[in-house]
């Protein structure tokens, strides 16, 4: 009986120190995820508008801390699709500032157009999915 007990304590200790495993590479993993999704999307900057290595190094950190911060907004509003909008907008517009800053006045009018086509391509898409509802 003892020894039953003793086999099972071992299969349960087995069990938590893999589910702890998974879900620690699975932390790492996103992580890995996020810091090359932030590398992408500098390294798009950089030859959008002329980013020397400092600048995009600059950008690359505040991207990935911009994805983090997301995560806890997204965490903190679920469910509330209007905070979390308003969230949005609010993180996107301190990110402007912040991006803006490292940029020297000629990359900020080119980064200014970037954004400018990007809500445009994001009103084309709301619109073509509002059309095909």
């Amino acid at each position: 009986m003892m020894q039953r007990q003793f086999h099972l304590s071992n299969i349960a200790f087995a069990v938590l120190v893999s589910l702890v495993m998974a879900f620690s590479q699975s932390m790492l993993a996103q992580g890995s995820q996020d810091s090359a999704r932030a590398a992408r999307r500098a390294a798009a900057l950089k030859d959008s508008l002329g980013l020397n290595d400092k600048q995009t190094t600059k950008i690359q950190a505040l991207f990935l801390k911009s994805q983090q911060q997301m995560a806890k907004e997204r965490d903190a509003h679920q469910g509330d699709r209007e905070e979390m909008m308003k969230a949005m907008r609010q993180h996107m517009q301190e990110m402007d500032k912040q991006i803006n800053a490292v940029l020297t006045p000629d990359q900020r009018k080119k980064y200014e157009e970037l954004m400018k086509e990007r809500r445009e391509r994001m009103r084309q898409r709301m619109q073509n999915r509002d059309d095909n509802q």
